[in-house]
């Protein structure tokens, strides 16, 4: 992955997770003592912040180090630790359903022709769940075949 891309992925998770906790450039920045001009470059990917920096953001923004660069990684174990950490707010019905959804999507990118998955129905019609955990699931078959 090009530098410039992991500091894009950097800064948009930093900001995300600044805002998340509803501070300001400014704010960030004066509790680092430095410049909300820094802060908005690092958020923009223009520059990385230096690991001392980043290790201070980690605990301001209250979130493990890896939190912050696992998002961003190209490495296979921190993309597979990243969609862990996902999966460990859903319950067990909806963690099988993204495990199955995943498994299957892996199926077909690799070359594999016809898959079937069990979607909750609201995943058909709404973008989210709105919060729901209990959805009710129904298999819905699909052929996908690869061109």
């Amino acid at each position: 992955m090009p530098i410039k891309t992991f500091a894009n992925k950097l800064g948009l998770t930093l900001a995300n997770h600044r805002r998340a906790k509803g501070l300001t450039q400014e704010q960030l920045a004066e509790h680092l003592s430095v410049e909300q001009e820094t802060i908005s470059r690092f958020e923009r990917g223009a520059t990385l912040p230096p690991l001392p920096r980043l290790l201070r953001l980690a605990d301001l923004l209250n979130v493990p180090l890896v939190d912050l660069l696992g998002t961003c990684s190209p490495r296979q174990s921190d993309q597979i630790a990243d969609i862990a950490r996902s999966l460990q707010s859903l319950d067990e019905e909806n963690r099988e359903w993204v495990r199955q959804l995943v498994v299957e999507l892996c199926n077909r990118l690799s070359g594999k022709n016809i898959t079937t998955i069990n979607m909750p129905v609201s995943f058909l019609s709404l973008p989210n769940n709105g919060g729901n955990d209990s959805l009710s699931h129904h298999s819905v078959a699909s052929e996908m075949h690869t061109e």
